[in-house]
């Protein structure tokens, strides 16, 4: 990414009609991550027929209806990731939860819900993701 170009992370990127590859036409992808490294993100409007408490059912308690996996993109289809909401992110540091754009972040899945933050709801289950390399976004 130059270094002039504003990282992109916390944006969305909305396909328009003119995108016609099946991967992501009439997609939303939010970028989690925007660097010198690449850029790497998850399709927000893609649900799936599965459960997510088949793929992850100690996070079912704290999935945001409808709780059912996403497909978060063409990348590494057979791993998990999960967006959440925490609204007191600002106010405390959360061990497994990296900010992605205001009470929107990450979580570790391997941590369990036990050990993160109570305050951390509305989560959505991802398998796989978007990715994209070097100055490919740009």
């Amino acid at each position: 990414m130059p270094k002039e170009r504003p990282s992109l992370k916390g944006r969305l990127l909305v396909a328009t009609p003119l995108l016609t590859d099946p991967t992501f036409a009439g997609t939303v992808v939010l970028l989690c991550r925007h660097d010198a490294d690449g850029a790497f993100g998850v399709i927000l409007n893609r649900p799936l027929a599965t459960e997510a408490v088949e793929i992850v059912p100690e996070w079912a308690e704290r999935c945001a209806s409808p709780s059912v996996l996403f497909d978060g993109g063409p990348v590494r289809r057979t791993n998990a990731l999960a967006l959440g909401l925490d609204l007191d992110a600002a106010r405390h540091a959360t061990p497994g939860w990296t900010a992605v754009q205001g009470p929107v972040g990450m979580l570790d899945l391997r941590a369990g819900p036990a050990s993160l933050s109570r305050t951390i709801e509305h989560v959505r289950i991802f398998a796989g993701s978007s990715g994209w390399d070097v100055e490919q976004l740009d």
